[in-house]
């Protein structure tokens, strides 16, 4: 039955018709959000209208963050979703001399991410960049800026984003994902705090330097077992 079919079931012009169809519906989606965006931007509010805490002359809000002996030095994610239900989804902060603005949608944290462009910026730390260039060493993709950072990234992401070459030390992050969530209950169960860390930092920090090392040397230092090698504390 089926061989009394024609191969060529659909004429090569209707292909180029649907062809067509599909090229002027994504043309008309492509404009339509760049008209929706054009309108979101002219309908902005300054950052004068942001909402957020008042905080003191100068020091801004960092009382907040040093009274009841440093609490909310530790869990400033509390600190930000106590703003959040306040304030709403995007406000502001001063702390010292710093000016923050923060969102927390992911749709929002989505779209900065999309407007960041070539060259994103995420605020030198300078005591690490004045230590770098005295030393004439380069600021790589931690420190760097602009075409600087551009260079060193795009170094990384020959070995890093292609998917042959991520195949090769996969299995080994997987690996150290496994010893970090059996660290990270260990934990819970020796901080005995209903499954709170007492330092989730200090357990990230161990994650991320085992994983950095597997990676780049092929090694397992031991940050994550139960009783850490010398090396690794």
């Amino acid at each position: 039955m089926w061989s009394h079919l024609p191969r060529k079931v659909i004429h090569p012009t209707a292909v180029n018709s649907i062809k067509k169809r599909i090229s002027l519906r994504s043309t008309a989606t492509i404009t339509a959000e760049i008209d929706n965006d054009k309108e979101k931007i002219a309908n902005a509010k300054p950052f004068s209208q942001i909402p957020g805490p008042k905080g003191l002359p100068i020091i801004g809000t960092l009382w907040t963050l040093l009274k009841d002996n440093g609490y909310y030095q530790t869990r400033t994610h509390e600190l930000f979703a106590k703003y959040s239900q306040e304030y709403g989804p995007i406000f502001k902060d001063k702390i010292a001399n710093m000016q923050l603005v923060i969102v927390t949608k992911p749709e929002d944290a989505a779209t900065i991410f999309k407007a960041e462009g070539k060259f994103p910026s995420r605020g030198p730390i300078m005591p690490w960049v004045v230590h770098r260039e005295l030393r004439k060493k380069s600021k790589g993709v931690l420190l760097g800026e602009d075409e600087e950072w551009r260079k060193s990234r795009s170094v990384m992401d020959k070995k890093l984003l292609k998917v042959k070459d991520v195949g090769a030390y996969c299995g080994r992050m997987n690996h150290v994902i496994s010893d970090f969530i059996t660290h990270i209950k260990r934990k819970q169960v020796d901080d005995n705090l209903n499954g709170e860390l007492v330092d989730l930092q200090n357990s990230l920090y161990k994650w991320s330097f085992e994983t950095i090392t597997c990676v780049l040397y092929n090694k397992r230092l031991g940050a994550l077992d139960e009783i850490p090698t010398p090396i690794a504390e």
